[in-house]
């Protein structure tokens, strides 16, 4: 996620090599497109070990996603360390995230005035795009549409409806991709005002909208037996 406005921000990416050593190869995907972080872009993992890599600069503040192909099995974990310098800080953990190739579903998401409800969005292999449907109360709305772009990150701040007049400050979202690509994504929670700065964000998965229900006989003996 991107965590400028004027707050200082150290992005590490840590990577382990659970059995034999790795050479790893990262990329990052930003809005503008995707290029290899100077000097860190081959990284060497020893076997069993971990390696840990300063993104920070690479990324400068811009919403992105990190590509990561490997010699050998790894595992990887990002780390976004955010300060204020008038107050506190907080501490932001993401894990690696798998393709969209049918509905996120995310229940709970909140919007006031101190706190924002963001999708980053990232099509790091060809064009793509993804409606995204808002539901609270027993209604839905239209919360956005995103068209990537090959090799591209986009960032959706949702925007609820209004009710009787206030904001609706509770919601859940549906983001659906349209199939042309992989598509990859996180929720992001970030909150400013008297408590912050706090920030929270986890990857978007394929929710579970179909279940394996067993055969049925039509024979009463056959639950007997």
């Amino acid at each position: 996620p991107s965590v400028a406005r004027g707050r200082k921000a150290e992005i590490r990416l840590d990577l382990v090599a659970p059995g034999e050593a790795a050479v790893v190869t990262l990329g990052i995907v930003t809005k503008e497109g995707s290029f290899p972080p100077q000097g860190t872009d081959v990284v060497d993992v020893p076997a069993e070990g971990v390696t840990s890599v300063d993104l920070t600069e690479a990324i400068r503040g811009e919403a992105a996603a990190i590509t990561i192909s490997s010699t050998a099995p790894v595992a990887a974990g990002a780390r976004v360390v955010l300060r204020n310098p008038d107050i506190f800080g907080d501490l932001l953990f993401l894990a690696a995230a798998s393709p969209l190739d049918a509905a996120a579903v995310v229940p709970d998401n909140r919007t006031t005035r101190d706190l924002e409800t963001r999708l980053i969005l990232s099509a790091p292999e060809q064009a793509t795009s993804a409606t995204v449907t808002g539901f609270s109360g027993g209604e839905e709305w239209n919360a956005g549409r995103v068209e990537l772009s090959a090799e591209s990150t986009q960032v959706l701040t949702i925007e609820p409806p209004r009710r009787k007049g206030k904001p609706v400050e509770s919601y859940g979202l549906v983001i659906t991709p349209d199939g042309a690509g992989p598509i990859y994504g996180v929720r992001m929670l970030d909150e400013e005002g008297p408590r912050g700065p706090l920030v929270t964000s986890f990857p978007l998965t394929v929710a579970r909208l179909l279940a394996t229900v067993p055969e049925a006989y039509p024979d009463v003996s056959v639950g007997t037996v």
